[in-house]
């Protein structure tokens, strides 16, 4: 019953090669006991009379090791979260079942045939236009199916969240889990912006042109900006993966849109390169640049100088400083939201930091 309610917590990022393989070990290694903090001045090693600290492996690892702290402690939020919803959601089924004198099993039936309406090619066709990065370049014939089916279950399991909701409220249901303090981590919020500038919370992004994910995430980051107009501000910053072929050009071109025609032909281009992400190459990204109105000629030169590449690289750096292995990344006031989150995750994290501040 409660697996029914409380869908499992799954960070759709692209990663590094390396992430993945540390990723993959990670599933298959034994858990290892907890670790307190090291002074910063404890010999770790020594090599002839050279001594190796705590302090000097942390400048190595970089941001690592605080994002690895900041994950651990963000997973065991998540487990702690998604088996108290499912409780909560179990127990108030349990007595509303009993109420209308059902077992649970057939107040679950008779709810989801409540819910059971097949979504319509109209409903499907209105979606498919509002979230071109989601399709990938493909038709709408080619998805029309599968498209239908996957909204159904979502509406199924919107309905039966809603009315979990009503329940909580009859019963007034208080959830007081608390949140984790999740480390800070200092990064520069520069490159082009969005939001107002005297914005209590700022996000920095880290984020790569060619990854699927990441164009997924547009329709999350564009509700933030709304829901939370004038409370919050956006700068995007470059990371694009090795294995992305056209990807660190991408950036190149953003660089130089943002060059050419300021902030607002940057965001236009950021637009039409993930609203079409299957065609990158540098034809199609002067291509693109044109038909956003950024002048031609010097876009054109722009990007065949490859004088950016450098500036790509320092952002890249300072995502791999800040302990970023995939994309997209989010920094809400220093503190990282890593992956392709729901608009729920950075609500959280919005009103936590609006909170902290007033």
């Amino acid at each position: 019953m409660r697996r029914t309610l409380v869908a499992a917590l799954v960070v759709f990022a692209c990663k590094t090669p390396a992430e993945q393989q540390t990723t993959a070990a990670r599933a298959m290694a034994p858990a290892a006991p907890a670790a307190g903090t090291m002074d910063p001045s404890t010999v770790v090693a020594t090599v002839g009379t050279d001594k190796i600290t705590a302090a000097d492996l942390d400048k190595i690892i970089g941001g690592k090791v605080r994002q690895e702290e900041a994950d651990h402690q963000q997973k065991m939020y998540e487990l702690r979260e998604n088996a108290l919803e499912g409780e909560v959601a179990g127990r108030l089924i349990k007595a509303d079942a009993k109420a209308h004198n059902l077992s649970e099993e057939d107040y679950v039936k008779m709810q989801m045939n409540t819910f059971g309406k097949e979504t319509t090619d109209v409903e499907a066709k209105a979606f498919f236009d509002k979230n071109p990065q989601q399709m990938q370049g493909r038709t709408f014939e080619q998805i029309k199916e599968p498209l239908k089916q996957y909204l159904g279950r979502q509406g199924k399991q919107k309905a039966m969240m809603d009315l979990v909701e009503d329940l909580k409220k009859k019963t007034k249901v208080s959830l007081n889990l608390p949140a984790p303090v999740l480390p800070r981590i200092d990064v520069a919020a520069t490159g082009p912006e969005r939001g107002n500038k005297d914005a209590p919370v700022t996000i920095v992004e880290f984020s790569d042109f060619q990854c699927p994910y990441c164009g997924r995430e547009i329709a999350v980051v564009d509700q933030v900006m709304k829901e939370f107009d004038g409370k919050v501000k956006l700068y995007f910053r470059h990371f694009p993966l090795p294995f992305h072929e056209h990807a660190e050009k991408a950036a190149e071109a953003a660089v130089c849109a943002q060059e050419v025609g300021g902030d607002a032909k940057f965001w236009a281009l950021h637009d039409k390169m993930f609203n079409d992400q299957q065609h990158l190459g540098v034809a199609e990204l002067k291509g693109k640049a044109k038909d956003a109105g950024i002048d031609s000629a010097k876009f054109d030169a722009c990007l065949d100088s490859g004088k950016h590449a450098d500036d790509v690289k320092k952002d890249q750096k300072a995502g791999e400083e800040a302990g970023v292995n995939g994309t997209p990344a989010f920094f809400v006031n220093g503190q990282l939201v890593s992956g392709a989150q729901p608009f729920e995750k950075f609500k959280d994290a919005i009103e936590r930091e609006l909170k902290r501040i007033n």
